[in-house]
């Protein structure tokens, strides 16, 4: 059996919540669900703060507004935007206005665009397997000027110089992995974000490897690998993922945080069905249709969202 954790549970919340009220939920209503149906003890960060703003009334997308949280740069929605690009296979515009819609629930700024690149990257990679253009694709759909898109792109260039990740991760770590002389937070959204992306690039399609260089650059190194790991398992689809790890789908995962939703374990096979159904909802919903048993999709390219960064990197570029 699996353990429960916010990076897959909140996600299921979503899902739930699409089920519910259908493609076009409101972020109000997503919220109204945590308030229903998450155990309030069961979340942190980012997401605690947007449960704590909701309990005082303060509802998306205030309630990821620096104004009244700390965490807008935080790695929540990161960690939970997979569903997101997974049920837009080829819509990445579409993808883009769920991470608006849905990131701001709890993150602003650059919290919100690495939603929105990780989505980017997984709707892509239904037709694109070369984890570089993955990552380049992924710049297109946020703002060129963001720290966010900073960070990718010298992720890129650090890929091309080095061919060793070990010599990349001592280059990203002071600039990116730090402020002033000091550590910047654990769950900080640009570091952590850094090394879903070399676990990519310096995996080179291989699962495994692609898994333990995420984990072993550090910081948030549950989640970091779980995301770079998602993204390939789409490039590779189940038939090519590895044998010993496709055993992961049939252990059960303990339910303590949804009880209403789901009174008892929660099995792998009915979130993808109902991840599955949702999926084919929305492409039929923006332009795609079906035939012969094949889904037809009218392929997009991203668009960038206007920018947007925390008060503190405001504060970083008026010195």
């Amino acid at each position: 059996m699996m353990s429960d954790q916010d990076d897959l549970y909140v996600e299921f919340m979503f899902l739930h919540s699409i089920q519910t009220y259908g493609l076009d939920v409101t972020a109000r209503e997503i919220a109204e669900d945590w308030v229903k149906y998450l155990d309030k003890n069961q979340v942190w960060c980012a997401n605690r703060g947007a449960y704590g703003n909701f309990l005082k009334e303060i509802w998306p997308p205030s309630s990821g507004h620096p104004r009244y949280t700390p965490w807008g740069d935080a790695i929540d929605f990161q960690i939970e935007s997979d569903l997101f690009g997974l049920i837009c296979p080829g819509l990445s515009r579409i993808s883009n206005a769920w991470g608006d819609k849905v990131g701001h629930i709890m993150n602003y700024g650059d919290g919100v665009y690495a939603g929105m690149a990780m989505a980017a990257m997984y709707s892509e990679a239904f037709f694109e397997s070369d984890p570089h253009r993955l990552a380049e694709y992924s710049l297109r759909a946020i703002p060129s000027e963001s720290g966010y898109a900073q960070m990718v792109r010298d992720v890129l260039d650090l890929h091309k110089q080095y061919p060793n990740w070990e010599d990349s991760w001592h280059k990203l770590e002071p600039k990116w992995g730090r402020k002033d002389g000091k550590l910047v937070s654990g769950v900080d959204v640009r570091i952590n974000g850094a090394y879903v992306y070399m676990g990519l690039l310096y995996g080179e399609g291989d699962f495994w490897k692609t898994m333990n260089i995420s984990m072993r650059c550090g910081r948030d190194s549950d989640c970091n690998p779980s995301s770079s790991a998602g993204i390939l398992g789409t490039v590779l689809g189940l038939k090519g993922i590895p044998d010993k790890w496709k055993i992961l789908r049939d252990l059960p995962i303990e339910n303590r945080s949804i009880k209403d939703i789901y009174p008892t374990l929660i099995q792998w096979d009915d979130i993808i069905k109902a991840t599955v159904e949702v999926g084919k909802w929305n492409i039929l919903q923006h332009g795609g249709y079906l035939e012969k048993g094949v889904f037809h999709i009218p392929y997009q390219y991203p668009t960038s969202p206007p920018l947007e960064q925390t008060i503190w990197e405001e504060t970083e570029k008026a010195k």
